[in-house]
């Protein structure tokens, strides 16, 4: 007789967390839009290293409270040539997004981004030694046709398209780093070392190329910094109290938000072309994304 009341409650509680999640995704989002566009927006003005500097440095900050709550205790890796070489992953990913979102429109640019899944599964068969499946492989063609609708190549190369495909490969190289990392390595460290390090390396040629701002763009740019600290930590929320298949089709909702921000902010109106590849390529990445949680 309880195992109705009991059940029932269960169900609540998992559509409640369900909901939470989805509603932390967007958030993420709007926040990972946010970073982009003020990214953007003080790209006309900063050097890409300055940028990259002070968010690094405004992550630092972020992660103090935590830290001095542990009494800085647990920071050095269990594995340390391995965290090492995440967080210098990390750090190039870092540079070139920055690169690339100041010198593209934005759509395009959020686009790009979403073929991370289909460089994880390329890089899944090489460094974990997964098979390949055809209809995965079907669909991570699908997704290429999609980036080649956005990127339309020519004779010229773009850097800042070649910085954008760049920074996705590198972050499905992150994605897969990650997960060898996850069991001994929690998030704080992950994040404290790959800024950390960014820190290290950008601060000489962040000095040198240094574009002193007014009071203004400091808040600028320490706002850019807080919004991609808040998109990474939502996205950590979201994923820890959601179903994740459920949850991460909403992470394309940061699509719709970048074409109203770029439309609003920077007057970037895609074309026909662009809306059709996104199309492909969030079809290809849910798909892979179902084929991933579906029992073998």
């Amino acid at each position: 007789m309880t195992d109705g009341p009991h059940t029932s409650a269960q169900s609540d509680t998992s559509r409640a967390d369900t909901l939470r999640g989805i509603v932390l995704i967007v958030l993420a989002s709007c926040f990972a839009v946010a970073s982009s566009a003020l990214t953007k927006a003080l790209s006309e003005t900063f050097p890409s290293l300055q940028i990259v500097w002070v968010r690094a440095v405004v992550t630092l900050v972020c992660l103090l409270p935590f830290l001095l709550r542990s009494r800085f205790a647990g920071l050095w890796p269990a594995r340390p040539a391995l965290m090492t070489f995440r967080s210098f992953n990390a750090a190039v990913i870092i540079v070139l997004n920055i690169y690339a979102v100041g010198r593209l429109p934005l759509v395009d640019f959020t686009a790009i981004g979403f073929t991370t899944p289909l460089f994880v599964i390329g890089l899944s068969f090489f460094i974990l030694g997964d098979k390949p499946q055809l209809k995965r492989s079907l669909a991570t063609l699908l997704g290429f046709a999609g980036v080649m609708m956005i990127v339309r190549p020519t004779g010229a190369v773009s850097l800042g398209l070649v910085a954008a495909i760049g920074g996705a490969f590198c972050l499905g190289l992150g994605v897969l780093l990650i997960r060898l990392l996850s069991r001994t390595e929690g998030q704080v460290r992950l994040m404290l070392w790959s800024n950390g390090l960014l820190v290290l390396l950008m601060g000489v040629p962040a000095y040198t190329l240094w574009v002193p701002p007014n009071a203004a763009e400091i808040g600028l740019l320490i706002a850019a910094g807080l919004a991609g600290t808040l998109t990474q930590a939502f996205i950590l929320m979201a994923y820890e109290v959601g179903e994740p298949t459920v949850i991460a089709p909403f992470d394309y909702s940061r699509i719709l938000i970048a074409v109203a921000v770029g439309f609003a902010f920077f007057g970037e109106v895609p074309d026909v072309l662009t809306f059709v590849g996104a199309a492909l390529i969030i079809g290809a990445g849910l798909f892979i994304a179902r084929m991933r949680s579906s029992p073998a």
